[in-house]
């Protein structure tokens, strides 16, 4: 999985985001401030068991990118 490195706007603290939690609206792990990941996003590699539960909790719409086959690609938006 891929971490997102933020600095908190408030103290300057670099705090590590798992990218399965970047949805979770984060704190600093310092100064305990709301770390503001707009424009922040990267790719989730999700799971059939993880993926309902990052859906429900997005704050955002979701971008899903499915690999069906070699060279087929499936994108579609999905708004709970």
């Amino acid at each position: 999985m891929n971490n997102t490195i933020i600095s908190c706007l408030a103290c300057g603290t670099k705090n590590r985001i798992p990218a399965d939690k970047q949805h979770l609206k984060p704190n600093c792990g310092n100064c305990k401030a709301t770390i503001d990941l707009t424009n922040q996003g990267v790719p989730v590699e999700l799971s059939d068991h993880d993926f309902h539960g990052f859906v429900k909790n997005a704050s955002l719409p979701v971008l899903v990118l499915v690999r069906l086959c070699c060279q087929l690609l499936m994108i579609w938006q999905v708004n709970l």
